[in-house]
């Protein structure tokens, strides 16, 4: 039964490469196809299972015969495996030694505590008030010092970094400090780059929504002459007439 139907499936294959002039899946095409793989997966973050379809369009495209779908799997798995490994390894020689021991502490709980400072460092202060800038600028001064900003991350695809600082965002910190190899290190690089910028604009966020509240609370107060303070440098005209 098994040679049957292998040699229905020759028989097959021969069929659609007289009538519609296919190639069968040799070696060069086997190059060619896990190169545009490579560099799909490279710049994007699709799935295994799109790679998977846009690789076996590729090959009916070129009027290639495709080949089983365990080396296809096989083929897009080997490719996407060599893209992560080459992104860790680019994004943990970023730091200085000095700067990958202080990244590396972050997944730590230090003793007398109950939490990391990755579990502290991922949350922004929510109490709209003084005290809650201030907390919001200390998060961003000890995220800066991280290092993020010395850092030449140009020849790496923002978006593999986006998604490494997701996963950091979201993991327990014991499941980042579970990682192997580079990739623990790169995955915090990737969070440390992220975070940066985006608790500076948070910092500033909590600024504006502290003072918009103080200039909200301080306008609905009546001055002694009965009149409310104005927002604007220029007194109004009412309160002119009146304590005059």
């Amino acid at each position: 039964m098994t040679v049957k139907v292998d040699m229905e499936g020759r028989h097959h294959q021969k069929q659609i490469r007289d009538d519609y002039a296919f190639t069968v899946f040799e070696d060069e095409h086997w190059f060619a196809l896990a190169c545009w793989v490579y560099r799909r997966a490279w710049n994007t973050n699709e799935r295994p299972i799109v790679l998977f379809d846009l690789a076996t369009h590729r090959l009916v495209e070129t009027r290639i015969l495709l080949p089983g779908v365990s080396r296809l799997e096989r083929l897009v798995s080997d490719v996407r495996g060599r893209v992560a490994a080459r992104q860790y390894k680019m994004l943990a020689a970023l730091p200085s030694p000095a700067q990958k021991r202080v990244l590396q502490d972050l997944v730590v709980v230090e003793q007398g505590k109950r939490v990391s400072r990755l579990d502290q460092l991922r949350k922004s202060p929510t109490d709209v008030s003084s005290a809650g800038v201030g907390k919001a600028l200390d998060r961003h001064v000890d995220l800066r010092v991280l290092g993020a900003s010395t850092w030449d991350m140009s020849d790496i695809p923002a978006g593999k970094v986006a998604a490494l600082a997701r996963f950091a965002n979201a993991a327990r910190a014991q499941a980042v400090a579970d990682l192997a190899g580079d990739r623990k290190l790169a995955t915090l690089v990737a969070f440390a780059a992220t975070m940066d910028p985006l608790s500076a604009d948070e910092a500033i966020e909590m600024f504006d929504l502290a003072v918009g509240d103080l200039v909200r609370t301080s306008g609905s107060r009546p001055t002694r002459n009965g009149c409310a303070p104005s927002r604007t440098w220029t007194r109004p005209r009412s309160c002119s007439a009146k304590s005059g």
